[in-house]
């Protein structure tokens, strides 16, 4: 969205619209894992890693680069996340 509030969203191979290249390095089991996505923008490629903890409850989260701690503030029918507030 444009006022910043979804900063995540995953689904059909894509990763905020950009096309999932690969995916790999995948660790944990059920709803807690890490992995890392090569991702094709604009620019060109990026990779991204990604750790997470689903549980589709109000506290499920993803922390993007070991630094960027998302949560969870759509519906829970959906794959969307925003960046935390608190440190």
């Amino acid at each position: 969205m444009a006022d910043g509030s979804r900063v995540l969203q995953m689904g059909d191979g894509y990763i905020n619209g950009c096309r999932v290249l690969v995916a790999y390095d995948f660790a944990g089991v059920g709803s807690n894992g890490a992995g890392r996505f090569d991702i094709l923008e604009s620019t060109g490629s990026r990779s991204l890693y990604l750790t997470w903890d689903i549980r589709h409850a109000d506290t499920d989260s993803i922390k993007l680069n070991d630094h960027q701690m998302l949560h969870r503030t759509a519906p829970h029918s959906t794959n969307r996340l925003r960046a935390s507030t608190s440190a």
